[in-house]
């Protein structure tokens, strides 16, 4: 018989990706643990013997590199980290087993400030170029629509100043929290 799994289909913006951890720990101690995290799918084990606390990390450098992604890998490792895998756009997926009596900054991968903040710029840098792409669409669809008085090409202008919108508050959120900790 074979392993029983359980498969979770939710997407999470990368300003909330908290809300993504918080997530994979409900189903940690729920007996599920994390066996393929993704952007919109992951993959669960049923294992009631541990309970697991999850991270993750968005570090874009560890796809594009070998032997980054084999330091940044260790350096996680030597901190009691296990890996378990990384996405196509740089979010890797770390747990490390639950001791109740382990004190809570056990559990947090941003040791200080400066990291934690590295870690929300590189993730605002790929959010600005995004960003001005939405821009550029949405001028251009706006001045299309305008110039032809096309009613389709106006809706798809007002999507793309929708989603314009959408990343610039993300974009707020992020640095809201760059500044928080």
């Amino acid at each position: 018989m074979g392993k029983e799994l359980k498969r979770s289909y939710r997407a999470y913006m990368a300003w909330n990706y908290e809300k993504e951890e918080d997530f994979i720990n409900e189903n940690s101690n729920g007996g599920w643990q994390l066996i393929k995290g993704g952007c919109f799918h992951s993959v669960y084990e049923k294992d009631n013997s541990k309970k697991y606390v999850y991270k993750i990390d968005y570090n874009p450098e560890t796809i594009r590199e070998s032997l980054e992604k084999k330091r940044y890998i260790e350096m996680f490792e030597d901190l009691g980290w296990q890996y378990i895998n990384s996405t196509y756009n740089g979010w890797n997926y770390f747990r490390k087993e639950y001791d109740e009596n382990s004190d809570a900054s056990e559990y947090e991968i941003y040791t200080d400030h400066s990291s934690y903040r590295e870690m929300l710029g590189r993730w605002c840098k790929l959010g600005k170029f995004i960003f001005v792409v939405e821009l550029s669409f949405a001028l251009i669809y706006t001045f299309i629509a305008i110039k032809h008085m096309n009613i389709i090409i106006g809706i798809e202008a007002v999507l793309f100043w929708g989603i314009f919108l959408w990343i610039k508050r993300g974009l707020e959120i992020m640095n809201e929290k760059m500044g928080d900790k």
